[in-house]
C-alpha cells in the first residue's frame, strides 16, 4: 500500500498479481507483458505490482528474472517486485536485482487506517469483550437502518485461502442486502487477512480457479466483519485487516438490552409478571396474553430493563455481562409463565375458593420459577469462568472444583406437566430441605381427604414409579408408549427435566461429562419420551464438513413435518466446531436461520489429563494446540466462547447414584436372579478400575 500511496492511486485489481505456491509461469507473463506493454495502451504511470515472491519456487524465480531483463529495454514502464526476506533463507530474484533491492516496513498502523478510512468508507469491523455482548444484533439493527437485510458470510475452523474464494463465489449477494462477513475462528489467519485484504482494497478475490467480486453498485455496499470474542482477543489481533478498518467494540451496558414491543414476546411476559411481583400484586390480579381481556400495551423499554437489573442482576449476579444470560433467563421463564397464565387451577378466583388459609401461593410460584430460571443462567456462567480461569491456575483440583456441578444444589423445579397443564409437579434431590410453603402448594393441587398426603421420596421410588412421573412431565398423550427399558433414577429424573424446560424455551442445550457417564443415552431416551423426531451425529476428528451439511439438510427436511432434535455427539473432538457454534449460538446454517421447529443438543468430553488417578469432570478454554497428546486421556478441542454460555456440567457420579444405577440395570437384565451381592461386586470393581 505505500508504494501506491507514493504513486498517488489505490491500486486496481489488474494492477497487482499476488503469488501463491500455485502460481504459474502462464500467469507470470501475462502480468509482466501488461506492465510493459501498459503506457503504449494509454496506462502511462501506472504501478504494477507483483507480491509474494518468496512463495515462487527456485525455477520460478529463474524464469521471472529472465522475463523482466528480457524485457527491461522498455522505457515507460513501473513495476513493484515485494518480496518477504527470512533470516537464513535466500532468495534468487533478490540476488539477481541486488542492486535494486529497497528494504521498507511499510506504513505504520495510523496511516494504514487513514487510508482505509478513505477506501473502505461502508466497512466497519465489530468486537466485543465478550460472547454474547450484542455484535451480531448490533449489525441487524444498523443494516435494518440502511434499508438492508444482513447476508452472513462465515469463516471458521480450516477455511483456507481458496476455500474462502470457492465459498464466496457461492454467496451470491443482492442490492438490498449487506455483507456480514462472521469469522468465529481460523485455523488460517494468514489466510483470512489476505482474503480480507484483497475484498476490500481490490473488490475482487481470486484464485487460478475461481473468482469472486463484490457486485458493481450505484448504492453503497455496506460490509460489517464480525470477530468472535477470545481469550486476550487473539482472533483479532492474529488480523492485521481489522485493526485498519472503522471500528466498534461493544461493552457490557445493560441499557442496551433490545425489548420487544410485543405483547407475546418472552422479554415482554417475563416483564409483565416481574412488573406485578414488584408491586406485590400477584396473588391480586390475572396476566392473559391469549384471551379478549388480554393485556393491550407493552410494558416501556426503561422499566423493562430495571426489572431486569432488579430480578436477574441482583448481588450473586453482579458480575453478569452476557445477553445470552439474560436471554436463557427470559426465555425459560416465560414459557413456564405462559403456562402459569393458561392454568386454570392456579387462577386468583379459584385458589381463593379452593385454598382459603393461604392466598400468596401464586407469589410462591412464581418466585419460585423466577429462582429456577436464574439457577439456568447462573450456572452456564460459573461453567464459564471455571473455564477462562483454568488457563492460569497451576492445581488442578482448585481448577476443576470451581465447575458447578448438576447436583450441587437441591434443584427445586417447579414444572408445569404436559399431560394435565393445568397442574404442577416439583423436583427436588432432599424432601428434607423442602419448604413448608411448598407442601402448602402442593397439597393444594389435591381433591379430597389431604391429610394423608405426604411429599414424594424420589430417592426411594421405583424405577416404574419414576417412568410414570417423567411421562406424566414429558408427554402429551397417554397412550401407552413402548420403548427401550432405561436405568431411571431420581438423580436422571431431575437431568431430563432441566433439559426439558431448555428444549420447551428453544434454549440449545450442552451437556459436559465424562466419557460413559450417560450424557447421550439420556437425551435419547428423553427425546423418545416426549415423542419427537430425533437424529444424532458422533463427531470425531475424522468427520468431514459435507457429513455434517447432509445431516443438517436432512434434518431440515424433517422439520418442516414437525419438532425434531438434533444431537451432536462429542462436539468438541470435531474439526468443524466454529461452524457448530455458529449453528448453536445463532442457529444459522449456510447463511440462513434455520427451522423454529429444530431444538440444539450436544455433549462434550471434559479436557483432563491422565495424572489424574481420579476422575474429574472439567473444561478447558485454554489456547494451545494440545501438542502433548500422549499426556491426554482423550483429545478434545477448546469451546469456543460464544457456546460456552450453553454448556451445563453434567460432572461425574456420585458414588451412590452410580450404586444405584448398577442396580437398576441389574435388575433389568438379570430379573428375579439379581443378587443384591452382585451389584456390590459390580459397584466395587468399577472403584478399582478407575484406582
Amino acid at each position: 500500500m505505500s508504494l501506491y500511496v507514493n504513486n498517488g492511486n489505490y491500486p486496481e485489481p489488474w494492477q497487482l498479481l499476488i503469488c501463491t505456491t500455485s502460481t504459474t509461469m502462464e500467469e507470470l507473463t501475462i502480468f509482466i507483458k501488461r506492465s510493459f506493454f501498459a503506457s503504449k495502451n494509454g496506462y502511462e504511470n501506472h504501478l504494477f505490482c507483483i507480491a509474494n515472491l518468496e512463495l515462487l519456487d527456485f525455477e520460478l524465480q529463474y524464469d521471472l528474472v529472465n522475463q523482466i531483463r528480457s524485457m527491461r529495454d522498455q522505457k515507460d514502464f513501473l513495476l513493484a517486485l515485494i518480496c518477504y526476506r527470512e533470516n537464513g533463507i535466500h532468495h534468487h530474484i533478490l540476488d539477481q536485482f541486488s542492486s535494486d533491492v529497497v528494504e521498507t516496513n511499510g506504513l505504520n498502523n495510523e496511516s494504514m487506517r487513514g487510508i482505509y478510512k478513505e477506501l473502505c468508507k461502508n466497512v466497519i469491523c465489530i468486537s466485543s469483550d465478550l460472547s454474547g455482548q450484542g455484535k451480531t444484533e448490533w449489525i441487524k439493527e444498523v443494516s435494518f437502518n440502511k434499508k438492508r437485510f444482513p447476508r452472513s458470510f462465515l469463516i471458521s475452523d480450516d477455511m483456507e485461502f481458496g476455500r474462502l474464494v470457492r465459498q464466496f463465489k457461492e454467496c451470491k449477494l443482492q442490492p438490498i442486502e449487506s455483507l456480514h462477513i462472521n469469522i468465529v475462528s481460523s485455523n488460517f489467519p494468514r489466510d483470512v487477512n489476505m482474503f480480507l485484504f484483497e475484498l476490500l482494497t481490490l473488490g475482487i478475490v481470486s484464485t487460478n480457479v475461481n473468482i469472486a467480486y463484490l457486485p458493481l453498485s450505484e448504492t453503497p455496499i455496506y460490509i460489517f466483519i464480525e470477530i468472535a470474542s477470545t481469550t486476550e482477543q487473539y482472533l483479532l489481533n492474529s488480523l492485521p485487516m481489522a485493526g485498519y478498518l472503522l471500528s466498534k467494540h461493544l461493552t457490557w451496558d445493560i441499557e442496551s438490552l433490545k425489548i420487544s414491543q410485543e405483547i407475546t414476546s418472552p422479554i415482554q411476559i417475563t416483564c409483565n409478571y416481574l412488573n406485578l411481583l414488584d408491586f406485590d400484586e400477584i396473588d391480586a390480579k390475572e396476566i392473559l396474553f391469549r384471551t379478549d381481556n388480554a393485556i393491550k400495551e407493552p410494558l416501556p423499554v426503561e422499566r423493562c430493563q430495571n426489572l431486569i437489573k432488579k430480578y436477574f442482576f441482583n448481588e450473586n449476579n453482579k458480575d453478569i455481562s452476557s445477553f445470552r444470560f439474560v436471554e436463557i433467563f427470559v426465555n425459560v421463564l416465560a414459557d413456564q409463565l405462559v403456562r402459569f397464565s393458561s392454568s386454570l387451577f392456579f387462577t386468583v378466583d379459584n385458589l381463593r375458593l379452593m385454598v382459603k388459609e393461604t392466598t400468596n401461593i401464586r407469589k410462591l410460584i412464581l418466585k419460585t420459577l423466577v429462582d429456577g430460571s436464574k439457577d439456568f443462567a447462573t450456572r452456564s456462567i460459573k461453567t464459564k469462568e471455571a473455564q477462562l480461569e483454568s488457563t492460569n491456575a497451576e492445581d488442578e483440583n482448585i481448577r476443576l472444583g470451581t465447575i458447578v456441578q448438576w447436583d450441587d444444589s437441591n434443584h427445586l423445579i417447579v414444572f408445569f406437566n404436559s399431560q394435565t397443564p393445568d397442574t404442577i409437579t416439583t423436583l427436588y434431590r432432599d424432601r428434607t430441605k423442602i419448604h413448608e410453603n411448598v407442601k402448602t402448594l402442593l397439597k393444594s393441587q389435591v381433591i379430597g381427604d389431604k391429610t394423608k398426603w405426604e411429599l414424594d421420596d424420589y430417592n426411594s421410588m421405583s424405577t416404574y414409579a419414576l417412568f410414570m412421573k417423567l411421562e406424566y412431565l414429558a408427554r402429551k398423550s397417554t397412550e401407552k408408549l413402548n420403548i427401550p427399558e432405561y436405568a431411571l433414577s431420581s438423580d436422571n429424573l431431575i437431568k431430563m427435566a432441566l433439559i426439558l424446560l431448555r428444549a420447551r424455551a428453544n434454549i440449545p442445550v450442552i451437556v459436559c461429562g465424562e466419557a460413559g457417564c450417560g450424557k447421550t443415552s439420556l437425551i435419547t431416551y428423553l427425546a423418545m419420551m416426549v415423542e419427537v423426531q430425533f437424529q444424532a451425529l458422533n463427531l470425531h476428528a475424522g468427520i468431514d464438513e459435507k457429513t455434517i451439511m447432509m445431516f443438517m439438510d436432512n434434518s431440515l427436511e424433517k422439520a418442516e413435518k414437525g419438532e425434531i432434535w438434533l444431537f451432536f455427539d462429542e462436539i468438541n473432538t470435531c474439526n468443524y466446531i466454529g461452524l457448530l457454534a455458529d449453528l448453536i449460538s445463532h442457529r444459522m446454517f449456510n447463511g440462513k436461520l434455520i427451522h423454529p421447529n429444530i431444538r440444539l443438543f450436544s455433549a462434550c468430553n471434559p479436557y483432563r489429563l491422565r495424572t489424574k488417578s481420579q476422575s474429574v469432570a472439567g473444561l478447558t478454554n485454554r489456547v494451545k494446540k494440545f501438542e502433548e497428546r500422549s499426556n491426554l486421556v482423550y483429545q478434545v478441542k477448546p469451546l469456543p466462547d460464544q457456546i460456552l454460555d450453553y454448556v451445563w456440567d453434567y460432572g461425574i457420579l456420585k458414588p451412590k447414584d452410580e450404586y444405584r444405577y448398577i442396580q437398576i440395570m441389574v435388575e433389568k437384565e438379570l430379573k428375579n436372579l439379581a443378587h443384591p451381592v452382585f451389584a456390590e461386586l459390580l459397584f466395587a470393581s468399577q472403584n478399582f478400575i478407575r484406582k
